[in-house]
């Protein structure tokens, strides 16, 4: 249950288990095209979606060096760390970046990009996080599009952890460019990275003058175009990748972001029944961080579920390390999965200096939100 990775489907892992196929053969093509014909459908776009061989990491590497160039000025959204990482790899580029932050746990308003945007002049970009994973923020970037298609700015967003989970209209919200991975809400295990591309974004790849080989956007959009990937591709996952899409889709994407809310949901009211608010401001259905009272550890209540129940939940990062924990419903989870992490949550608390309240109280909690009517 933690924000990444996340739990194989059985039918994933049988189509990794596949004998390996020849990337420049025939057998190739189609698993490609139902990759890229998935992808679409599930980043709600028909411009092209460029799958590359790393982490979410190496999409948001590939972004900044692929659309830009040293000197450019752009305006990254740092409530997070996963926020702040746009900011450090813009820097090695030799980007001129400006920084919007907010406390951990914060949104950053879109009238503040919008001001910021005003502000400066020749900006080239505003970058930000569907889902920031370290807090469990949820990002208007639908607002963030309609200010960004306004100006000649690109709208790039990390969606590494909000894709097939929360809402993301990549196209009818004008985002230019959108990471995501395969290690999350697509149910496989790291080593794919997706990066969606605009006409606008296309136009600015072609223009790009950073440095770039292996991650160069150019050669991918080209093998894009030709159906034939510059490199090696990850074969075996993108074999998963095929059955992963169609899981997703027959589910209905539409589906599929209401099962992830309402999964959200009942971790949130559990949380407060056991007096652990969560820490996001806007609360994402991707991952759910709850506080901690100062006399609870995330680094023991963590160690417990693991040894005891069999569970792994996150903890927090940085300055939150041991002040928060970070439970995720994403993916390839159910209701029963969420109602036994409850559970079992409940039983540590109970069994440690803290008083949760009622037993039973939180999983009836989680129960009574996972059966309310939708809003």
């Amino acid at each position: 249950m933690t924000p990444g990775p996340t739990n194989i489907p059985p039918a994933v892992r049988r189509a990794l288990a596949r004998p390996a196929i020849h990337h420049r053969s025939e057998a190739f093509s189609p698993v490609l095209d139902q990759c890229i014909a998935g992808l679409r459908g599930v980043f709600r776009t028909n411009e092209p979606v460029l799958i590359l061989a790393g982490s979410g990491t190496a999409g948001m590497d590939a972004s900044i060096a692929g659309a830009f160039s040293p000197g450019e000025k752009i305006i990254t959204l740092e409530a997070g760390k996963f926020g702040r990482r746009w900011g450090e790899i813009a820097r090695v580029y030799g980007l001129e970046v400006i920084s919007l932050e907010a406390p951990w746990g914060r949104e950053i308003q879109p009238a503040e990009v919008e001001f910021t945007l005003a502000k400066n002049a020749g900006v080239k970009a505003v970058l930000a996080t569907l889902c920031e994973t370290s807090t469990g923020v949820l990002t208007d970037v639908a607002a963030l599009g309609e200010i960004v298609a306004e100006t000649d700015a690109l709208l790039v967003v990390d969606a590494v952890s909000g894709l097939a989970v929360d809402r993301l209209e990549t196209e009818a919200w004008r985002v230019d460019i959108a990471v995501g991975a395969s290690q999350k809400g697509l149910m496989l295990p790291p080593g794919l990275a997706f990066v969606s591309l605009s006409e606008k974004a296309r136009d600015r790849v072609a223009a790009s003058r950073c440095p770039s080989y292996y991650l160069s956007l150019r050669r991918a959009l080209e093998g894009f175009e030709a159906r034939r990937p510059p490199f090696t591709p990850a074969v075996s996952l993108m074999q998963g990748l095929t059955v992963a899409l169609d899981m997703i889709l027959a589910e209905g994407l539409e589906n599929v972001w209401e099962r992830h809310r309402r999964l959200a949901g009942a971790l949130r009211a559990a949380g407060e029944a056991l007096g652990l608010q969560p820490l996001a401001s806007v609360p994402a259905s991707a991952v759910t961080a709850l506080s901690l009272p100062d006399r609870l550890a995330a680094s023991r209540i963590i160690d417990v579920l693991r040894r005891e129940h069999g569970l792994v939940i996150a903890n927090g990062q940085e300055h939150l390390r041991d002040r928060i924990i970070r439970i995720a419903a994403m993916g390839w989870v159910k209701a029963g999965d969420v109602l036994r992490t409850v559970e079992a949550l409940e039983d540590v608390l109970s069994r440690s200096d803290w008083t949760p309240g009622p037993p039973g109280g939180a999983v009836a909690a989680a129960r009574e939100a996972l059966a309310a009517r939708p809003s």
